[in-house]
């Protein structure tokens, strides 16, 4: 359906906002008086602990014996003899990431064994950024840096690469070269946004999980460590990112507590998630069976070992975010309040419901406090910026499906927020609505657009505001107009239909709901032929839509999918060509396979095709996906209807 095309517009400009949002809030840092400083000081001062390294070349000479070392055994054998606290520091204050990378390579043919070996382990340490020297450094004429060099990339060769998300290497050289550390911050925030104009469905965890074993900064290693909580899986791929870090995670435990935290929750984690694979499976079955849906999501039942592991890990968090620590960043971010709906996943899939519900009421009475002194950013738009942060935690939780937590926080933005954040929570809730398959509740949002759009503050703030307010009022027609086609007010709807069209002519349900009504008895043949002229146009629009002119491939990619969404819910919904719709959306779900929007109009094309036994299989998926959005739950319906009327012909 048109309407998901939405989600795709959304996400853009919630990354707009989120980039707006840091780029003041860095600018009301660098503006501050001389805390900042004390603060940075206190943060960085991991950075100064033990950066001398014995560069006495007289003690160790090198020789062929040490240079065909294995160097595994040998970096045991440094940290055995280290007499200092911390052989391996993060980048000393004031120098350059990469000063550091051609410091360390150079050190790779020091006289001192031990020197050569501690500039190894922190070359592995820094990664993926090292890898340009590195390479470079095989070519050295000193046959012991090229030795090593190539052994270090062939190490780094083995680790996991994230992903080819542009963004996570923006952030990544950010964080790992900027001295501020607000900015560094501000970059583990981003690693931790799952939105697909960030770090799309946790592709940042990996770099977070590095950030945590090897920064020896405990502020960044706690940020970092809210961030993978926050992160809780999203989809089967995220999963399995999400499992396999945690499991390396393990690795390195030991008696840190911040690895116990992460290990605690990740085992709680799988075996939940194991127990709920265990529970599908076999209600599925039984459904196959009898004929019956299976109820999405499923409750696991409770155990005393379970909830005493839950209750025993939300004590343990709870300690960890009242940490004095944490005074000094950002109480009130919108990662805090992810981190609450973590606890509160785990009690709702035990069905815990008063434990779940104590810690929803909880997350929003959260309001961001001022930092030493650092005032909450007064900037015209940004002025309630606490509000802010809670319209980002429902986009990041209305990406996550949970549909109504997102909505109470969008509420929270509509009854407090600025009139520009008003309009986008508005906006937001009604298409949660929408899904909800609530189209009254969808109007009532739209009505309330339209009051705040009214006033002086919205016209002269935002950009583009009267073309806004006229795509809502062709909304708000659009969605008139199928309420009054439920109540069978064909009448009614028709002159919804075509105001709608008369403003927006290639609103696609709106043209499917102008199809439906010409399928009905004693309307005009001239009305009913120029149906086929408004699809062709539609089609034409949606070609042109997707050859666009876009700033990059992957936001043209991002445009093609949408455009074939749009193509193959047309046709699905106008009787159109079954192989065609099915290519279209065949492409679709090749690039976003677990998109439960996506997979609710695959399902319509195979039930276009009188493949219904596909349909509701597919369906099946989107619901589990989506276990909220009665919308699915009501077209699973029809194609089950549908079936039984092929079956009985």
């Amino acid at each position: 359906m048109t309407i998901k095309t939405y989600n795709f517009l959304l996400q853009k400009n919630i990354w707009i906002s989120i980039t707006i949002s840091l780029f003041l809030f860095s600018n009301s840092i660098i503006q501050t008086n001389s805390t900042t400083k004390s603060f940075a000081d206190e943060i960085n001062v991991n950075n100064n602990d033990n950066n001398n390294i014995n560069n006495d070349k007289n003690s160790d000479v090198k020789n062929s014996d040490e240079k065909n070392s294995d160097m595994k055994n040998s970096v045991e054998e440094v940290d055995k003899n280290n007499t200092s606290k911390s052989q391996i520091q993060s980048t000393p204050k004031n120098k350059s990431i990469f000063t550091e990378i051609r410091e360390l390579i150079h050190k790779l043919g020091d006289d001192s064994f031990v020197v050569r070996e501690r500039a190894s382990k922190r070359l592995l340490q820094i990664g993926s950024i090292a890898e340009s020297e590195l390479r470079r450094a095989i070519n050295n004429n000193d046959a012991e840096i090229s030795r090593r060099a190539e052994f270090i990339l062939s190490q780094l060769d083995q680790i996991p690469q994230e992903t080819n998300n542009e963004n996570i290497e923006i952030f990544i050289k950010l964080y790992s070269t900027e001295l501020d550390p607000f900015l560094r911050l501000s970059c583990i925030w981003q690693l931790g946004n799952p939105l697909p104009d960030s770090c799309k469905d946790g592709e940042g965890l990996q770099s977070l999980c590095r950030i945590i074993r090897s920064d020896k900064n405990e502020i960044m290693r706690n940020e970092a460590t809210k961030c993978i909580i926050a992160l809780a899986p999203l989809s089967k791929s995220t999963n399995e990112k999400w499992y396999q870090n945690m499991k390396r995670i393990f690795l390195h435990a030991g008696n840190d507590p911040i690895f116990k935290l992460i290990r605690d929750y990740a085992s709680l984690r799988i075996d939940l998630n194991n127990l709920r694979k265990k529970i599908e499976t076999e209600l599925e079955n039984q459904a196959i069976k009898s004929g019956e849906s299976v109820e999405y999501p499923v409750t696991i039942p409770k155990t005393k070992e379970l909830e005493t592991r839950i209750k025993n890990f939300a004590a343990d968090l709870d300690k960890f975010q009242s940490d004095p620590l944490y005074s000094n960043i950002r109480p009130g971010h919108w990662i805090d309040i992810l981190v609450f709906y973590s606890i509160a996943e785990l009690y709702d899939e035990l069905g815990m419901n008063q434990e779940r519900d104590n810690i929803l009421k909880k997350t929003l009475t959260i309001r961001e406090q001022k930092i030493q002194n650092r005032p909450i950013i007064t900037l015209t738009e940004f002025e309630d910026k606490e509000m802010n942060e809670h319209f980002f935690a429902g986009n990041i939780l209305y990406y996550k499906q949970r549909l109504k937590w997102a909505e109470q926080h969008l509420k929270l933005v509509i009854e407090n927020g600025h009139v520009s954040l008003k309009i986008a929570a508005c906006s937001e809730a009604s298409m949660i609505r929408y899904f909800m398959a609530d189209l009254q509740g969808t109007i009532e949002y739209l009505k309330k657009y339209s009051e705040i759009a009214q006033s002086d503050n919205f016209t002269s703030l935002v950009n583009n505001a009267n073309q806004r307010i006229k795509e809502n009022e062709s909304k708000l027609l659009a969605y008139q107009a199928q309420l009054e086609a439920e109540k069978n007010n064909w009448e009614k709807t028709k002159e919804l239909v075509d105001n709608t069209l008369e403003k927006e002519p290639h609103e696609i349900d709106t043209i499917i709901l102008r199809y439906k009504i010409c399928e009905r008895d004693n309307i005009d043949p001239a009305y009913k032929n120029r149906m086929r002229t408004i699809i062709e146009k539609a089609t034409l629009h949606i070609r042109q839509e997707a050859e666009q002119p876009t700033p990059d491939a992957e936001t043209k990619m991002s445009q093609y999918i949408v455009a074939c969404n749009k193509a193959a819910w047309l046709l699905a919904n106008t009787n159109g060509e079954f192989t065609i719709a099915k290519d279209l959306i065949n492409i679709t779900i090749k690039h976003e396979p677990e998109s439960s929007a996506y997979l609710d109009t695959q399902a319509s094309v195979f039930a276009l095709g009188k493949q219904f036994d596909k349909a509701i299989e597919i369906q099946t998926k989107a619901i589990k996906l989506s276990p909220e959005a009665k919308l699915y739950k009501n077209a699973l319906e029809q194609f089950k209807k549908l079936k039984n009327e092929s079956n009985k012909k």
